[in-house]
């Protein structure tokens, strides 16, 4: 009796505190904040990977023929932007300010990198090393429009990449680094600064270590050896 009745008096104060707008400033500066389901391309799935400053959201969902492609989505109101694909599922990684969508698609059993500008596009191929592996992707873009991402390379490898759009060329930044021998290497993000960073592993064991280059010649830091950013 005395546990129900300790119950029904916190429930109380939960109820008064309600009431009275005195609720801790955690939960109120939670209040204003929405989950807003964007919806699909006609299928069941749909995943956001980036939004730039203006509130474009950049994403994957699935189409009512199954198929998978990037999408864009003008928030708020919509509606979802299909980017369509040149060859098979295509993903969006990331967005810039100007509205500049990147990520890959699949074609000829291989991933590429694209670039998509909205509105209207088109969707562009950034092309790859020319090794044949089939892991391809651009993850980010600035607002200079500087794509990163990785590329495959001899030994089914792949090393970060920059692209500067339009034109290129792509850049393998492991081989500008002049680190060494390098095996590995992905660039996740880039900033308005030309600054990419990501991961690489060498020969010294295969140990993963960040790196933070800056665009387009360097410097290349090892974040776990040189901390000095």
């Amino acid at each position: 009796m005395a546990r129900r009745k300790g119950i029904m008096r916190l429930m109380l104060m939960v109820v008064i505190f309600l009431a009275l707008g005195v609720l801790p400033a955690s939960v109120q500066a939670s209040a204003p904040y929405v989950f807003h389901d964007l919806g699909t391309l006609g299928g069941s799935e749909s995943s956001a990977q980036a939004i730039n400053n203006i509130g474009q959201v950049a994403g994957s969902a699935t189409t009512s023929s199954g198929q998978t492609h990037a999408f864009l989505y003008p928030y708020p109101g919509g509606p979802m932007q299909d980017l369509g694909t040149l060859g098979g599922d295509s993903y969006a990684n990331g967005i810039n300010d100007q509205g500049q969508v990147v990520g890959c698609f699949w074609i000829g059993g291989q991933l590429h990198p694209f670039l998509y500008s909205y509105p209207g596009g088109p969707m562009e191929d950034l092309g790859t090393f020319g090794t044949g592996y089939w892991f391809n992707s651009a993850y980010a873009i600035n607002n200079s429009g500087l794509v990163v991402g990785l590329s495959g390379v001899a030994g089914a490898w792949c090393h970060a990449f920059s692209y500067q759009y339009p034109g290129g060329p792509m850049q393998d930044l492991n081989n500008l680094a002049n680190i060494g021998p390098t095996r590995e290497g992905y660039a996740y993000d880039v900033n308005n600064s030309g600054q990419a960073v990501g991961w690489y592993f060498g020969t010294w064991g295969e140990q993963y270590h960040a790196f933070l280059y800056q665009c387009p010649d360097g410097p290349w830091k090892d974040l776990v050896i040189d901390h000095r950013v």
